[in-house]
């Protein structure tokens, strides 16, 4: 039996009619709601009508009769090829970690002979995003690896497009059907704060990078709940937004009331810590040891050099790219959740031997 309007229940049918109001386009996610099924059989029903259920057929088609939804041409065209273009939806950010990311997927996807189209997702508004993706599908894209910075990016793409998405950066997406590859952040700050614990420090602040952000959540994590012998020695919180400044302004605060330790949550805010403790003729790591986290290259070459934690941005990228190929070849894959292990590199800043 074909359905109509006034057998859906009444928040449902306000999602219809703000559709077909032309408030938003209808995407393969609203298709899947008013349906009662998951995106996947959607997916199956676009592409692989035979392998559903006669009555699962009928209320997917029901639903994309009622919503009026659209698909992208591109993307159909897609399934009946052998696609080798694979999208990267990349943040509006200058920051290390995305850069990084980025330049390792090209190097990988050339080594695979895979292309890559890049579009650049500016913030959360809907229209933004919705240019960004569409763009990609424009390229006949097979697969979108998202460079991953927060938590709204994986669910805006889900709500354009069906094709396969890997998050490359988020490890806490709450899409179970969205693979991701990240670093072990939260092991990364525990691995600090072992070390710092080790050089006798017992109360070790933590300068925070912005709200939003999975790095810092993770990071956060990696602090706030470390133990020695059973005891907490994670001291006070102070926010940053990754910059060096930032991490001055920290300084000036943690100068008042200093710890044995700080780890900054990137390297930039580091630089701003330790600034603000010469300013004010605390020396590291005399008087207090402080750490940072990316390990840039500069670390080794600044006074003091920075312990910082290394991240594999090559082996994320690899990763990324090879289920984002293995999700194209086979769509019914269950997820990918892959961490990459951290590595502790321990420099002047955070230790009295000095560099090693």
């Amino acid at each position: 039996m074909v359905k109509d309007d006034s057998m859906y229940d009444s928040r449902l049918l306000g999602e219809i009619m703000a559709l077909r109001k032309g408030k938003r386009p209808a995407s393969i996610v609203d298709v899947a709601k008013i349906a009662g099924v998951s995106h996947q059989t959607v997916s199956r029903v676009l592409n692989n009508p035979s392998s559903v259920r006669e009555t699962t057929l009928q209320s997917v088609r029901d639903a994309i009769r009622i919503t009026g939804y659209q698909r992208n041409e591109n993307a159909r065209m897609l399934r009946s090829s052998k696609p080798d273009t694979i999208g990267i939806l990349v943040p509006s950010s200058s920051k290390t970690g995305p850069i990084q990311v980025l330049w390792s997927l090209e190097r990988a996807a050339s080594i695979n002979n895979y292309s890559i189209k890049v579009a650049m997702q500016e913030n959360s508004m809907k229209e933004s995003s919705v240019r960004a993706i569409n763009k990609l599908l424009s390229f006949d894209v097979a697969a979108i690896i998202v460079v991953a910075e927060q938590s709204w990016q994986e669910p805006m793409v889900r709500t354009i497009s069906d094709l396969p998405i890997i998050s490359a950066g988020g490890s806490f997406t709450n899409l179970p059907d969205v693979s991701y590859v990240d670093m072990d952040q939260r092991q990364g700050v525990s691995l600090l704060m072992s070390h710092l614990v080790d050089q006798g420090c017992r109360s070790i602040d933590f300068v925070n990078g912005p709200e939003g952000w999975y790095s810092t959540v993770k990071r956060f994590e990696g602090w706030s709940t470390f133990r020695h012998d059973g005891q907490a020695v994670a001291g006070h919180l102070y926010q940053g937004d990754w910059s060096a400044q930032s991490g001055y302004q920290a300084g000036i605060s943690i100068a008042r009331n200093l710890p044995d330790g700080v780890i900054a949550a990137n390297d930039e805010m580091a630089y701003g810590v330790i600034r603000a403790f010469r300013d004010r003729g605390i020396r590291v790591p005399d008087d207090v040891k402080v750490c940072g986290y990316d390990d840039l290259p500069v670390d080794s070459f600044v006074t003091p050099s920075l312990t910082s934690i290394q991240q594999g941005f090559d082996e994320m990228a690899a990763l990324s790219l090879d289920v984002a190929i293995k999700k194209i070849k086979d769509p019914d894959m269950d997820p990918v959740r892959r961490g990459i292990a951290p590595k502790l590199c321990i420099r002047e800043s955070s230790t009295s031997l000095g560099h090693r």
